[in-house]
């Protein structure tokens, strides 16, 4: 096996708050076993899908190097498994993170706690949306967008950070 991309996670606010325990033994403890199997059956990679959530709020470019700020339990377990995995790095097992934006479209279960559906949603009902700030910006991507990051993961990222929005490649 060459590599492992891990997907298996609580994912968004509402869900993780449900049950802070359960979110932090699935989102960072599990997560750190299901590396540490990877790498005992000899995958050489491990594909990580964090989130942009790590940098909290602010109105900056952000990258790899950019300060973490979570502002959720979400945000703070995608930092503690990324840690965990970060310090399985070694010769022959590589962990790579990709710190993703939120994906927006249709789909099977959509969700209602992401801001852009939640402006589609008012925009429908209300007929208008108000953005209150003057320039908002959030990493969004549509749907079907996802997939090339995954690809574009270059062989020689081990133990490296990749933020990845709204282009066809992860940087």
């Amino acid at each position: 096996m060459d590599a492992v991309v891990h997907l298996g996670e609580i994912v968004g606010d509402p869900a993780t708050a449900l049950d802070e325990q359960l979110t932090q033994e699935i989102n960072m403890a599990a997560t750190r076993l299901v590396a540490e199997a990877a790498k005992g059956y000899g995958a050489r990679r491990f594909i990580y899908a964090s989130s942009c959530s790590v940098y909290g709020a602010g109105s900056e470019i952000l990258s790899e190097q950019s300060a973490l700020k979570p502002v959720s339990l979400y945000a703070r377990t995608k930092i503690g498994a990324e840690r965990a995995l970060l310090a399985l790095n070694g010769p022959d097992f590589h962990p790579v993170i990709l710190r993703l934006s939120t994906v927006y479209g249709l789909s099977f279960r959509p969700r209602f706690d992401l801001v852009i559906n939640i402006l589609t949603a008012k925009a429908v009902r209300d007929g208008e949306i108000t953005i209150f700030g003057g320039e908002p910006m959030a990493a969004i991507r549509p749907r079907g967008g996802r997939v090339p990051g995954y690809h574009s993961v270059p062989g020689s990222t081990a133990g490296q950070r990749h933020t990845c929005t709204c282009g066809d490649k992860c940087r």
